[in-house]
């Protein structure tokens, strides 16, 4: 709003990039009108997944929506050599311990293998309210050899986690996006992720599984399959569609070609 009011002063367009707005508070009549106000005055409107142009249009917006997804750095995210396990499978998620986050479903996912007889290893990163109530189901499941929490993951931290795990599993209820994924893959790691709104847009066969938000068996079973085939999985192909479809140079070309048309 303020951005549309210092536009009119200066006459100059207006482009507004969605990450997440359109998601808050949809149920509120007053919320809608104002973001179809928005949405309408700008002179470019962008959202960082296809899912997310829709949630932008089932509030009445009619206009085109263009599909930028946000931008990976694969300069920072890359493999290291030698890496993967030849021992325990090692799964690695690193999300914000909040409910929408659904790491209880990964928990009780791992349960379910575990009395299956499948060998295998979570660790977990990052930090949020739902912590102790994590830890504690954890331990009431007898799943302390199985799942560990490694705190709070800086970005040169998230790297060495990425190319220490074998796969990557972010199994959210809601993601508009889902960077984290697109940051294990250009590690060359495959992913599980949900059919949440972002990772859709992204996650296709060759890089990975997409699973039912909130589905503890299919996500177990996408878990199995992912220890059973992970070799067929390649890393140098992973990485190479990361940095073409969401590299730096892909995100640049991209947004340059919007603002130039702006400028003329």
């Amino acid at each position: 709003i303020i951005a549309l009011e210092m536009a009119k002063i200066f006459n100059v367009p207006v482009v507004l990039t969605e990450h997440t707005t359109v998601h808050l508070r949809q149920s509120s009549a007053v919320w809608r009108t104002t973001l179809r106000g928005i949405y309408d005055q700008v002179a470019r409107l962008v959202a960082v997944s296809p899912t997310l142009a829709e949630k932008i249009t089932s509030v009445g917006v009619k206009r085109f929506v263009e599909v930028i997804p946000n931008v990976v750095r694969t300069d920072v995210f890359s493999p290291s050599p030698n890496a993967r396990s030849n021992s325990v499978f090692r799964f690695f998620v690193l999300a914000n311990l909040v409910p929408v986050k659904a790491i209880d479903r990964l928990i009780l996912a791992a349960e379910l293998l575990e009395r299956q007889g499948v060998d295998f290893v979570v660790a977990m990163g990052g930090k949020g309210s739902e912590e102790t109530k994590l830890k504690s189901l954890v331990q009431q499941l007898r799943l302390e050899h199985r799942i560990v929490f490694v705190g709070r993951v800086d970005r040169a931290d998230a790297v060495r986690w990425m190319n220490w795990c074998d796969a990557f599993v972010l199994p959210s209820l809601s993601e508009t996006f889902g960077v984290v994924l697109g940051e294990a893959m250009a590690c060359g790691k495959p992913v599980i992720a949900t059919r949440c709104g972002g990772p859709e847009g992204f996650v296709i066969q060759q890089t990975g599984v997409l699973v039912t938000p909130g589905n503890i068996e299919e996500l177990a079973e996408a878990m199995k399959e992912m220890m059973i085939r992970s070799s067929e999985y390649e890393p140098e192909t992973i990485r190479d569609y990361v940095v073409a479809n969401l590299g730096v140079e892909a995100f640049v070309g991209k947004i340059n070609s919007i603002y130039g048309e702006m400028l003329g």
